[in-house]
């Protein structure tokens, strides 16, 4: 059976494997997409994405379907799923914080083609939306309202976004992911979004099933939430109160991370941490597949 990219590969009357060739034939389509305009580049980010390899103590319940979702530790890092009944409801002590990896399919469960391909249209949609807003250029999308929650420099939160109600529009990114490009002199540029669930006790939709895993933080000391307990608004004063409004909560809602660019976890990698010769990598191929 034929891998995706040389599935597409073939409809555009070229056979590839999925090797180094494939991505120079990417990158020659890529230099043709410059010149032939948007519908072509959509093409290109196509064969890219085939490069897919409140209370916080509520008891955890079963999804739509009456079945009880899998967890495991993605911080630290435990790759046995259990049931997430088992997630302790208390705080974690140490570390600081635990990020918990959730997912409504078992750990045997394989994709199916239709969930590959679910999951390869979701990434060229998002890349389609980033291409048409312009958000590659930080600046413009903080423009357009993405702006830096607290210290951390990689996500750009989106308020009005986040409370929209409307879990995973490419349109509307809770979140765009920045990094410095190693290629560029350490310019930012666009690594991929972040969507959060539309509700607090909302579960993520996993639109490439098990692909798709959603995940969320718990943290030993307590963070301010406003926005229905969906907007992370800083700390607790010495005093144990939020200084900024909202509520104290030690956990934050469902999120997942879309990647538009090789991860070497796969697209929707919950994993921030990328080597900066990965990050060049990556970088350097979306560069000569689409120009950006």
């Amino acid at each position: 059976m034929r891998d995706p990219l040389q599935r597409c590969a073939l409809h555009h009357g070229r056979a590839v494997s999925h090797t180094p060739s494939a991505f120079r034939y990417i990158a020659e389509m890529g230099r043709h997409a410059r010149t032939v305009g948007f519908g072509t580049r959509a093409i290109l980010a196509l064969l890219m994405a085939f490069s897919l390899n409140g209370c916080d103590a509520s008891e955890p319940q079963p999804d739509e379907n009456g079945h009880e979702r899998y967890a495991r530790q993605y911080l630290p890092f435990d790759p046995e799923w259990v049931s997430e009944r088992m997630i302790p409801m208390a705080p974690p002590i140490s570390p600081q914080m635990v990020i918990w990896e959730v997912s409504e399919f078992g750990p045997e469960i394989v994709a199916t083609p239709e969930q590959q391909k679910a999951g390869n249209d979701f990434v060229v949609r998002c890349l389609e939306a980033a291409i048409e807003k312009g958000w590659f250029d930080r600046s413009k999308g903080m423009a357009d309202g993405f702006l830096t929650p607290g210290s951390d420099d990689r996500h750009h939160r989106n308020d009005d976004y986040v409370l929209d109600d409307i879990q995973l529009d490419p349109e509307r990114p809770e979140y765009l992911m920045y990094y410095p490009d190693p290629n560029r002199n350490g310019e930012q540029t666009l690594t991929g979004f972040m969507f959060v669930a539309d509700g607090r006790d909302k579960k993520g939709h996993q639109f490439a099933g098990p692909l798709s895993i959603w995940h969320y933080h718990k943290y030993t000391n307590a963070r301010c939430w406003t926005g229905r307990g969906l907007l992370s608004v800083g700390m607790l004063d010495d005093e144990g109160n939020c200084p900024t409004g909202g509520v104290p909560l030690h956990r934050s809602p469902e999120m997942v991370h879309v990647w538009l660019l090789d991860h070497p976890r796969g697209s929707f990698s919950t994993g921030m941490t990328l080597p900066r010769d990965v990050l060049r990598a990556g970088l350097a191929k979306r560069w000569a597949a689409i120009g950006y």
